[in-house]
């Protein structure tokens, strides 16, 4: 079992940890959603504004979760299924256009394979 830095706290058991990396003076913490270990920078420096940046950043996280919103939305793929689950709700709640369908098929046959795994950012 590794050993506990002076650097590490634990905020929430086995939920939420807060730490330094070495040679850094910004606090990074590492939060479980959903059972998967998501890490994140506080971008503080001081511990107390890091302690409750890195609890915003779980409660975040959190409600992400519960509102059917990818948690970690870096990839072309996560906001496009996003995409079509909101256009199949629509066309199931009979307020979505015919044209959805279309949308839906293109999204799956042809950006999703193309440009599923790149990074939302890197995409112009």
């Amino acid at each position: 079992m590794a050993t506990k830095k002076e650097s590490t706290h634990q905020l929430i058991n086995r939920n939420l940890t807060l730490y330094q990396r070495e040679h850094s003076a910004v606090w990074q913490c590492r939060y479980k959603v959903d059972n998967k270990w998501l890490r994140a920078t506080t971008k503080e420096t001081q511990l107390d504004f890091a302690i409750n940046k890195a609890k915003e950043l779980l409660v975040e996280a959190e409600i992400r979760k519960r509102s059917c919103i990818p948690v970690v939305t870096k990839r072309f793929k996560d906001i496009a299924m996003l995409a079509i689950d909101r256009m199949e709700r629509d066309l199931k709640g009979g307020l979505g256009k015919s044209i959805y369908k279309d949308y839906i098929r293109i999204i799956n046959e042809h950006f999703i394979p193309s440009l599923g795994q790149r990074l939302i950012t890197n995409i112009d």
